[in-house]
């Protein structure tokens, strides 16, 4: 795999998929901000954001775009 490439999969049931993205900023404990790296299928971008809530406890905020040909 590239540095700064991720692969995902998604799915739900028996279907999946296989998604590339390109991290743009990562920041640990913090945030995470990437782009899709498939130009000619699904289009996807977006960002997680992490934020303690104390010891055992974390809020988790997730912004993302998709567009382009059916997700699975």
């Amino acid at each position: 795999m590239t540095p700064g490439v991720s692969v995902w999969v998604i799915g739900t049931g028996p279907l999946r998929r296989e998604l590339r993205a390109e991290i743009l900023e990562q920041v640990p404990d913090s945030h995470l901000v990437w782009q899709g790296l498939d130009r000619r299928g699904l289009r996807h971008r977006g960002e997680v954001r992490f934020r303690s809530l104390g010891d055992d406890r974390t809020e988790v905020t997730l912004r993302m775009e998709v567009g382009g040909r059916a997700l699975l």
